[in-house]
């Protein structure tokens, strides 16, 4: 069973923008035929300023995974490659291995997915005299939904990585 999570975990990782904008587009498939509940909703003026809190948040999230790559950079080219054998910690380990493009990778891909979130919800705030209370609503949900979905991809492969400096080698 914990390999077909780890295998789904890592396909979700290699496509995560795809992943998450066709997750996103089925809960509104779902939403549209299948209400479970209905709810009403606030009014125009209030659904449109949340669109630049949404907006403020990708901008600051953007920043907090841009320094976790900064580090996770910083420290790879502080470190020695080390063979298997010769690491004296996980993350000499890790950092020295092929999953260190991975990690970068991870990273990279939720920064690019938060700057799109950005730039979609910006035009879309530009736009909300064009669009009906139901569209910003779904704009509004869709931002704080990709915006979950990358740092919550981004904070899982810190803390992964950030549990792995528990292991010590055994033969030092």
């Amino acid at each position: 069973m914990s390999y077909k999570i780890d295998n789904l975990i890592d396909k979700y990782f290699e496509f995560p923008i795809i992943i998450d904008l066709v997750t996103v587009i089925i809960f509104y498939f779902v939403y549209n035929e299948f209400s479970l509940f209905d709810f009403e909703l606030i009014d125009k003026s209030n659904q449109i300023n949340i669109i630049p809190n949404i907006i403020a948040a990708d901008v600051s999230l953007a920043g907090f995974i841009l320094a976790a790559l900064t580090i996770i950079v910083t420290f790879k080219s502080n470190i020695q490659s080390k063979g298997m054998n010769d690491a004296t910690n996980a993350l000499e380990l890790i950092f020295s291995s092929k999953h260190y493009s991975n990690i970068v990778q991870v990273f990279k891909k939720s920064l690019v997915e938060l700057i799109i979130c950005f730039i979609f919800l910006f035009f879309s705030w530009l736009s909300t005299d064009n669009l009906s209370i139901v569209t910003i609503n779904k704009i509004n949900l869709s931002g704080i939904a990709i915006t979950v979905f990358s740092i919550s991809r981004s904070l899982f492969v810190l803390f992964k990585i950030m549990d792995m400096e528990k292991y010590k080698s055994s033969n030092k």
